[in-house]
């Protein structure tokens, strides 16, 4: 009975023991920590839960700013192939695809665009799309017709063929995707394109053509860092383009990142309110540029270059841009000058006529002023002798108006204008003042003995 009753009390205690450890234990509001960039949630009242004998590892929230890198998108089917299908019929065959390097927090892009010859008949402009891997499919998010990119004061690129290799990604301003277009128009010309795309559509900013392949390139013309576009609209023919002989001219364009918009770069003055000592040699380098002494224009622009520390209150900007375009043409000219097929026309478009007689003088006057000499027969000016005798008198007389000492520019004006009309008085006149200019010159002198 005792036993019974021992066994009784024993769990009696334990039940109530039992009991008490079940009495929940008041819970608090629960704090969720904010993170800055996430959405707050206010704290809320979260009922009370029976205890879980396993407990789980708790996230760490992501540091404030730490990059994010989005998993690659998996799209079903190849996007050429997709591109291509949504083509309508008769069009373009095949498309050529680009990965793009996006900005900061941007989804994954890619460039698609027509390649090969375009359909003429009916005419078809090339495209450029942009597209995107949205839930597993691709999705086109712009698209840019390459012949609607008609642009105020430039030339309307409309390639006549695109290859694989034609579009180029660029950096310029990276809150946007710089793309460059390369074409073929015609039997042997080229064209140029620069567009951007800021997420909502692709926009055409630059466009060029010209009688060559390689209309436009890509380069930092005044400096700062930033790829400029330069469009090499030179002349390939001066006397035909099978012949070789250019007379070089650029053109150039940057982004104004402040107002988004396009600008072209210019060789410029230095007005009223310039340092005077920097307006005096900046200013005489333009009036050369101006009258096709590239050479000397060079070396004085870059001793106003060297000038500008001094005269911290001048605008640099400008300055650099002159010096930028100053040199892009002078170096071009340079190569032409010491390499081209018709070295001294050439050189006279690069303003050296010292090196443009240096050319004359191995030969006697009276073989230089033959109109079948040396410098004529057997070159690619044989038979163009009008087209060069203008080319060089448009260029002297521009020169000798910025430099009227200039013996060799007197010279050679006196030898075109003999080309076409060897009875001029004008022929006598510029040689007797070659001479006049170079009174020790044994050349001058007897070129100057010929005219009596």
């Amino acid at each position: 009975m005792r036993s019974r009753l021992r066994i009784l009390l024993t769990v009696v205690v334990l039940l109530v023991a039992l009991g008490c450890s079940l009495v929940p234990t008041p819970v608090g509001p629960t704090v969720t920590p904010f993170v800055p960039g996430s959405t707050f949630v206010a704290p809320t009242d979260v009922p009370p839960t029976a205890p879980s004998p396993t407990l789980s590892p708790t996230a760490v929230p992501t540091a404030p700013g730490a990059p994010t890198v989005p998993p690659t998108p998996v799209c079903t089917g190849d996007l050429g192939a997709v591109a291509v299908a949504g083509l309508p019929a008769g069009t373009y065959n095949d498309v050529g695809v680009l990965p793009l390097v996006v900005p900061p927090g941007w989804e994954s892009l890619w460039a698609v665009f027509s390649v090969g010859m375009r359909p003429f008949d009916p005419l078809r402009s090339h495209f450029l799309a942009i597209y995107t891997c949205d839930l597993g499919t691709w999705r086109e998010r712009a698209r840019i017709d390459l012949d609607d990119i008609n642009l105020p004061d430039m030339d309307l690129a409309a390639p006549d063929f695109v290859s694989e290799g034609s579009v180029t990604q660029v950096t310029i301003d990276p809150a946007r995707i710089w793309l460059t277009v390369d074409g073929g128009v015609g039997a042997h010309g080229g064209t140029f394109q620069l567009l951007s795309f800021d997420s909502m559509a692709l926009r055409g900013h630059v466009s060029g053509t010209g009688a060559s392949p390689g209309v436009g390139s890509m380069q930092d013309v005044n400096g700062d860092g930033v790829l400029d576009a330069v469009l090499d609209q030179s002349d390939a023919y001066v006397f035909c383009y099978a012949c070789g002989v250019r007379k070089v001219y650029f053109r150039v364009f940057y982004w104004d990142s402040v107002n988004q918009r396009i600008l072209e770069g210019h060789i410029d003055y230095f007005y009223m309110g310039q340092p005077q000592p920097m307006r005096d040699v900046v200013n005489p380098a333009v009036d050369m540029a101006n009258a096709g002494l590239w050479k000397d224009a060079l070396a004085k622009i870059t001793e106003a270059r060297n000038l500008a520390s001094s005269y911290p209150e001048c605008n640099v900007q400008s300055l650099n841009w002159t010096y930028g375009m100053i040199k892009l043409h002078a170096d071009a000219m340079a190569v032409d000058a010491a390499s081209g097929t018709y070295p001294l026309l050439s050189r006279v478009f690069y303003g050296d006529y010292a090196a443009a007689v240096d050319l004359m003088r191995p030969h006697n006057p009276a073989q230089v002023f033959a109109p079948a000499g040396p410098l004529i027969a057997g070159t690619v000016a044989e038979g163009l002798e009008g087209a060069l005798s203008d080319q060089i008198i448009q260029s002297a007389d521009a020169a000798l108006g910025v430099k009227p000492d200039l013996a060799e520019a007197y010279l050679v004006r006196g030898w075109a204008r003999y080309l076409v009309d060897p009875a001029s008085p004008q022929v006598r006149d510029d040689v007797h003042q070659a001479a006049a200019l170079r009174p020790g010159d044994t050349f001058f002198a007897d070129c100057a003995a010929l005219f009596p």
